[in-house]
């Protein structure tokens, strides 16, 4: 029987190849195939027409870390862990690596936060994450202790801050 040609699974049968076998080093007739992932691999016969092997073993690898993936491991636990701060870390997704506390200000203002801005959980929970619970503080402060310094640091100052959507209700209150 001729398979060359053949389809079986992912595998294209291209040619028959002879190879030695056993400890007689006798000759068996196998099926060089192309799987569709470009890597060539020999079968036996039986192997192919009985649906033995699906491919290469690319397919088993999918399946294996499709299984293992996110929530499907054992091992899931939300895609969120505690880190060695105490804050919850995002491990899986868009926001792989980042601090939960920093995203969910993010997302709610619609806001690029800074690197010298921190998000302050009030109730002084790092687990507590909603946005009731955090607000933005800033780290930088002004180089030198002259009025004109100061005046020059919070002009600049009210300037990064004149988008974020606090700023407007902030100014009214101070000024009303």
């Amino acid at each position: 029987m001729d398979l060359t040609g053949k389809k079986f699974n992912r595998l294209l049968v291209i040619k028959p190849i002879w190879v030695e076998r056993g400890k007689n080093r006798s000759k068996q007739k196998v099926w060089e195939c192309l799987c569709d992932c470009g890597i060539i691999k020999s079968f036996d016969t039986t192997k192919l027409t009985r649906s033995m092997v699906k491919s290469c073993g690319c397919y088993n690898k999918e399946v294996v870390k499709e299984r293992m993936t996110g929530s499907n491991n054992p091992f899931w636990k939300g895609g969120k862990v505690i880190n060695a701060k105490g804050y919850v870390e995002i491990k899986y997704g868009d926001n792989r690596g980042k601090l939960e506390h920093r995203v969910v200000y993010e997302n709610y203002y619609n806001i690029k936060l800074k690197p010298h801005q921190n998000i302050h959980h009030i109730n002084g929970d790092k687990t507590d994450n909603r946005i009731e619970n955090l607000e933005l503080w800033d780290t930088s402060q002004p180089g030198g202790q002259r009025v004109e310094d100061k005046i020059l640091y919070y002009n600049n100052y009210l300037k990064e801050y004149k988008d974020h959507p606090l700023f407007k209700e902030l100014i009214m209150s101070i000024f009303n």
